[in-house]
């Protein structure tokens, strides 16, 4: 009796409940006596559980959209165009900005000087005050040395009066001058402080309304230069740049275009920043979805490059339906790397779903051919040269419907696998030690 892969898969997929997929090891199959047995080992081959259509698709696309309203005047990138980040895509008519820019310039300008010039008569108002508590003070030291000397010459005067005519009438005469002197001196000084006084407050005040002005000078040139920065931010965002390195794969815009800023609705370019790296976006029947989310390998193939199969990952499964002339599909989204490039957004692919695992050099063998010892796997080969039976050693990877697969260099397609018992292997086993 010889059981081939093919007879094992197809009836697997007759929904045999003989041949459903086991996931025990060899040993653990109850193996009281082993029927002599043999069959050939066949290449593993699995066949596609589900097979559909697809589209590839940038994996991160980064769309540009304007900051700004207004009218495009230039376009200088287009598609299948590669960019470097930052380089000029597309231009909005930015002269009346240009025009604002110029009249907001000349304006900043002025109250700059303005400030400047406020706090300059401030400085010297300051130095006014100053000079002025300066004078203060020294006529007021001048004031107390008068006072001293009018204090003696009062103090003289009045002795001279005491004396009477023992003092000359011209002396008594010139005393009397000397005091009067001092009292006007004193006067002169009195008048003169309040003098400075009064021109040293006028100093402080005129300072305080100098301040004043040049803090409003300063606030007028601060909101000068924040409208200034909000127009050469939006002259600046009149041109519009590449935020990302890569490919440009859409363009929606065109010269003479009006384009209203901060919409993502208002999309210009689209961009792929890495095309080594794409995206598949498979459609699925309603009645595979279970099969695609647990299949064990994924494979596909651009139209334009058919013999080119690639593996995928499976990503997610949209939980939203489409209906396509009834026919409920949901897409199946898929990533897969694309080292050289060759694979871009937009080309059409078939996918392929695996209920098995993928494997180079694949052997299927019947499960009553694996032998499980502490030391590995083993499967007994008839040698058709001398007719003896030899223990190979083999890699078992799992049962997959209804047969073991295995790997090994020492087998190949066509060799035959006995299935004796387990006393049978056990005592060729010792014969061979």
């Amino acid at each position: 009796m010889v059981f081939s892969s093919g007879t094992a898969v197809a009836m697997y997929f007759l929904g045999s409940s003989i041949m459903q997929p086991e996931t025990t090891f060899a040993s653990d199959v109850p193996m009281p006596a082993r029927p002599a047995l043999s069959a050939a080992v066949q290449e593993y081959a699995p066949k596609p559980l589900i097979r559909t259509t697809a589209k590839i698709a940038a994996l991160d696309p980064v769309h540009v959209w304007p900051s700004i309203d207004g009218r495009i005047i230039s376009v200088t990138a287009d598609v299948n165009e590669f960019v470097e980040k930052g380089d000029e895509l597309a231009r909005i008519d930015s002269d009346t900005l240009m025009l604002e820019l110029r009249v907001l310039r000349a304006r900043l300008t002025a109250s700059r000087l303005q400030t400047k010039r406020s706090e300059l008569e401030v400085d010297m108002l300051r130095k006014l005050a100053e000079m002025n508590a300066s004078r203060i003070a020294s006529l007021t030291a001048r004031r107390s040395a008068t006072v001293s000397d009018l204090e003696l010459a009062q103090s003289e005067l009045k002795r001279a009066t005491q004396l009477g005519d023992l003092v000359r009438e011209s002396e008594r005469r010139k005393l009397a001058v000397n005091v009067a002197k001092l009292e006007a001196a004193i006067q002169e000084i009195d008048a003169q402080v309040a003098t400075e006084r009064l021109d040293g407050e006028a100093a402080k005040l005129n300072a305080i309304a100098g301040t004043i002005d040049a803090e409003t000078n300063r606030a007028n040139v601060e909101e000068l230069e924040i409208q200034l920065e909000g127009i050469e931010d939006e002259i600046e965002k009149s041109i519009i740049r590449a935020p990302a390195s890569g490919w440009i794969m859409k363009r929606d815009v065109e010269e003479g275009q009006i384009v209203w800023g901060e919409r993502e609705n208002n999309i210009l370019f689209t961009l792929v920043p890495d095309i080594k790296k794409i995206r598949i976006i498979a459609a699925v029947n309603e009645i595979d979805v279970l099969k695609v989310q647990s299949a064990a390998a994924i494979l596909f193939a651009a139209d334009s490059l058919p013999a080119r199969r690639l593996q995928a990952e499976l990503l997610s499964v949209s939980p939203f339906a489409a209906d396509h002339n009834s026919i409920v599909l949901y897409d199946a989204e898929l990533v897969a790397t694309n080292p050289d490039g060759a694979l871009l957004p937009g080309m059409s692919a078939i996918v392929d779903f695996y209920e098995f695992p993928l494997l180079s050099n694949g052997l299927f063998v019947p499960q009553l051919a694996v032998f499980r010892q502490e030391d590995g796997h083993f499967i007994v080969v008839q040698d058709n040269a001398d007719q003896e039976n030899k223990i190979v050693p083999v890699k078992w990877v799992g049962n997959f419907g209804g047969s073991s697969v295995i790997q090994s260099p020492d087998v190949q397609p066509g060799d035959i696998a006995l299935m004796i018992a387990q006393s049978e292997f056990e005592s060729l086993l010792r014969k061979n030690m």
